[in-house]
């Protein structure tokens, strides 16, 4: 733990904040290139009412990611906080019941979108032209919920001991999978969307069968050993504090997405196309900010316990700036290929002209998501449950769903548009706020200013 405990403690921060976010921002796209390549090629077949499969069931691909933040995000973030306390074999403790949880959740995940699917798919915005592909696709997904939970849940707890590189190797090799399966899948065998499901889901297990390994082979203060599944009152506490919320987070975000889908249902099968199309090219510069944002979580909770307050106001203040400043500029980006992107993804006039419609309206909100995902993770890092709680109650439900049925209620298709990026207005105004009393208690601390 040497080299890790340098990185943490003493390696230039610019350079610290970049060995963690680099890794991080890529393994962020692993969550769009598995939706990007999915849908880039059923989009391929031609056939929109099956691109709009994919849109619909999306909440449920978020189900699985949000039951895998639960000890992944929860247990990472009071893993670094252990490291920084040099307390390795609760580290340990920690590690192997995330593990063994996730298992369980996963288990459940598949219990429950098996067991509802005939009733959830109508209320996510299937109608009777998409309904038949929702169901293929879903079915499989649904099978492999708990490769996708452990995928996302163990990229988190190899990143919380400094192994941002590995877990983003473990996140790409999935990612590189699942691209050389979908074309043979969904196009060479003719599968469709239940090509696409089954390549995810297979890419997945790789990711984890990876993880696995890795844990088992390498010097980390961390296990799968049943040995160690020990979970106590401050363990399950301490890790559930941060990954309620976080998965809080994902659940109102698959939620608002199924109501989102059940309204733009009444606008075509192309409306869900198109904004399924445009969703994933605004995702990459989210997913790439949230990266960065999220890379520093380690350090920052180290620094916390470790006592490094300099340190940990350096770190805060570098990610500040630098996912500001990316955010403008894939922004721009964004608005340049827009229009271009949206055609490649598939040969309608119709959906292209309303992708890029949706996409002008949405993404100029980035930049201003930036100080929202750096401060989100500050909570997380620092063990702020409470922020933690109230900011992802926000932004994807107190603050969104009224603005989304405000605004579809009074501007119809546009108001259902722009609910999204006036509710990242209103979240990064909420997350400042609950920012402030904790900037207070840690200019109180020693080196902060």
């Amino acid at each position: 733990m040497n080299k890790k405990a340098e990185l943490f403690e003493s390696v230039p921060i610019p350079r610290a904040v970049l060995t963690f976010a680099i890794p991080m921002m890529l393994g962020m796209l692993v969550t769009v290139v598995y939706y990007l390549v999915d849908t880039f090629f059923v989009a391929q077949t031609g056939d929109p009412n099956q691109v709009a499969a994919i849109t619909i069931c999306m909440p449920a691909f978020m189900l699985c990611m949000a039951l895998g933040n639960l000890f992944g995000v929860g247990g990472a973030s009071y893993i670094s906080r252990l490291l920084g306390e040099k307390d390795y074999g609760n580290a340990a403790r920690t590690s192997s019941i995330a593990f063994y949880m996730s298992i369980a959740l996963g288990l459940v995940c598949s219990i429950i979108l098996l067991s509802l699917m005939g009733t959830a798919l109508p209320l996510m915005g299937a109608t009777e032209h998409t309904i038949v592909f929702a169901r293929r696709y879903l079915t499989w997904i649904a099978g492999g919920a708990v490769t996708i939970v452990m995928s996302f849940g163990l990229g988190q707890i190899v990143r919380s001991v400094g192994a941002a590189k590995e877990a983003m190797i473990g996140m790409i090799i999935g990612t590189g999978l699942n691209i050389v399966l979908d074309p043979i899948m969904i196009l060479g065998l003719g599968m469709g969307v239940v090509g696409a499901a089954v390549a995810t889901v297979i890419s997945n297990l790789t990711s984890v069968v990876f993880f696995i390994i890795l844990i088992i082979r390498k010097d980390y203060p961390l296990s799968i050993n049943p040995k160690n599944f020990k979970p106590s009152k401050k363990i399950l506490t301490s890790v559930l504090a941060i990954g309620i919320p976080s998965t809080l987070t994902e659940l109102l975000f698959s939620g608002v997405n199924t109501i989102f889908n059940n309204f733009g249902s009444k606008y075509g099968e192309e409306f869900l196309a198109a904004f399924g199309i445009a969703n994933v090219i605004v995702m990459f510069p989210c997913m790439i900010v949230m990266g960065l944002s999220q890379g520093i979580q380690p350090l920052l909770g180290y620094a916390y316990t470790a006592n490094l307050h300099k340190r940990l106001e350096g770190v805060l203040k570098f990610a500040l700036s630098a996912a500001t400043g990316s955010a403008c500029v894939l922004t721009v980006l964004v608005y340049i290929i827009g229009k271009a992107a949206v055609g490649a993804f598939i040969d309608d006039g119709a959906v292209v002209a309303l992708g890029w419609y949706i996409i002008q309206r949405v993404s100029w909100s980035i930049p201003v998501l930036a100080a929202y995902f750096v401060l989100s993770t500050v909570f997380q890092a620092l063990g702020k449950a409470k922020q933690a709680l109230i900011l992802s109650l926000a932004r994807q439900g107190i603050v969104f769903v009224p603005l989304l049925l405000i605004l579809n209620y009074t501007l119809k298709m546009d108001g259902l548009i722009l609910a999204y990026p006036f509710s990242d207005i209103g979240s990064t105004i909420l997350c400042v706020l609950l920012f402030l009393p904790v900037l207070k208690e840690l200019k109180g601390k020693e080196g902060l200013t």
